[in-house]
This record gives structure tokens, C-alpha cells and sequence, in this order.
């Protein structure tokens, strides 16, 4: 792969919608904190109000993070904020998984580094990108 080829986002990076958020998962026996789209800014984590919800092993296997995965917010239904992003450094010293606000993109070891994939998506942001992509959806 070179600088000047266009490849598609899936081919460097595994992009996961989070478990939605819903009163059966408010209590349970696997209690584990979750980020949501207010703890993700244009480049850091807000992680001064950390939630939790109950998410199974399965669910941990499938929705917990990994220093260098990217979280991107889906805007909470405004352009402006859609695909802010930062990138998870293991900042908890414990399991945490994600809510459905957010998107995360896990780099495909073999082909990207979270840290360039987190700046790419910092300019994805910065640029109109992601907010214009999002416009074609609606």
C-alpha cells in the first residue's frame, strides 16, 4: 500500500457499533464501565463520569477495549459532533466496553497503527468528513 492509494476504512480497521444501552442491562452480574459519546472529545477522553451496565463475557469479548482502538461518536443527532474520536489507551485499569453512541475502529495490526488511525480520524473529523458522510445517510 502506498501513500497515494485510496483504500476502504474495513480493509485497515474493524469498525464495531457499541451495545446499545437499555433498562434489562442496568443491574446484573457482570457489571462493567462503558464509554458513551460524552466521555469521547476531538482527541481525548473525558473519563471523569464513567457509567457501567451489566455486559456478559461474550459481550466483553466482543465490545471491550484494547489500547489503540479508536472511538469515534455518531453524533447524538447533530452534524456538528458527528466522528469525534480518541484513541483508548487502556487510561482504566479494568475491562471497559462501549455504548452504541460510539463506533470503534480497531486497526488491523498487520496493516495500521491506532495512533495513525486516530489522526486520521481526527482530520476526518476536522475536515467535514464524517459529518458529510453522515449527511448522505439521513
Amino acid at each position: 500500500m502506498t501513500w497515494q492509494e485510496n483504500v476502504a476504512l474495513r480493509s485497515v480497521a474493524e469498525v464495531t457499533l457499541g451495545r446499545q444501552r437499555s433498562p434489562q442491562h442496568a443491574e446484573g452480574p457482570f457489571m462493567v464501565k462503558y464509554l458513551r459519546a460524552a466521555n469521547v472529545k476531538d482527541g481525548t477522553l473525558d473519563l471523569s463520569d464513567v457509567k457501567s451496565m451489566n455486559f456478559t463475557p461474550d459481550e466483553q469479548r466482543i465490545f471491550g477495549l484494547r489500547p489503540g482502538d479508536v472511538l469515534v461518536t455518531e453524533g447524538s443527532g447533530s452534524l456538528s459532533s458527528v466522528g469525534a474520536s480518541a484513541v483508548w489507551q487502556g487510561e482504566i485499569d479494568e475491562m471497559v466496553c462501549f455504548q452504541n453512541t460510539l463506533l470503534r475502529m480497531r486497526p488491523r495490526s498487520e496493516m495500521m497503527d491506532g495512533r495513525f488511525l486516530g489522526w486520521w480520524a481526527q482530520s476526518a473529523f476536522g475536515s467535514g468528513l464524517f459529518a458529510s458522510l453522515a449527511s448522505v445517510f439521513r
